[in-house]
């Protein structure tokens, strides 16, 4: 049985009808939107595994936390946050219990509208947020912190309700999923 169907050096995130999953460095990061926090599993788990760690609090700032995305460059994992005042929380990757984030992006600058999807592009150092009722994708600096504005922001007739973004770093393309 083949496991890692991605390669390795590239963050493989899969949506799911219940939240988000991201798949990196052989763990699985999970968002859990009813209960405000993220729990990582080991890849391999099974059944009822416990949770390795889990990062939740009222410290985190995690609100309805929707998606996700694993920065392996810089040790990060980034959660956009879809209940209001909508914003993306930054943590160390190994983040764990109710701790505050290394930094917040949240405020009328930022474009940000029922935040769903996040994808890193190290890249260029940008991460791209999939915004479901802005029918938007903003991007913002990997060290963007407060009320910023996006350094991008692709709003089209194309984009309907989006939920999830990829940034490709190999291709130089980004792909939506539409609600």
């Amino acid at each position: 049985m083949v496991r890692h169907w991605f390669n390795r050096a590239a963050l493989g995130c899969i949506m799911l009808w219940t939240g988000q999953a991201c798949l990196a460095q052989d763990e699985i990061f999970v968002s859990n939107s009813n209960s405000n926090a993220v729990t990582v599993y080991a890849l391999g788990a099974n059944g009822n595994a416990a949770p390795l760690r889990t990062l939740a609090g009222n410290l985190t700032g995690l609100s309805s936390p929707s998606g996700l995305a694993v920065d392996l460059v810089n040790d990060e994992l980034l959660v956009v946050n879809k209940t209001l005042p909508y914003s993306v929380t930054v943590y160390p990757r190994t983040a764990s219990g109710n701790v505050a984030p290394l930094r917040t992006i949240t405020g009328a600058l930022t474009g940000l509208d029922d935040p769903r999807g996040i994808s890193v592009d190290t890249v260029h150092g940008e991460f791209a947020v999939a915004n479901r009722a802005g029918f938007s994708i903003t991007t913002f600096a990997r060290t963007a912190n407060g009320n910023v504005a996006p350094v991008r922001l692709l709003q089209t007739m194309g984009l309907s309700s989006p939920w999830g973004v990829h940034v490709d770093v190999t291709h130089d393309e980004i792909l939506v999923a539409n609600n």
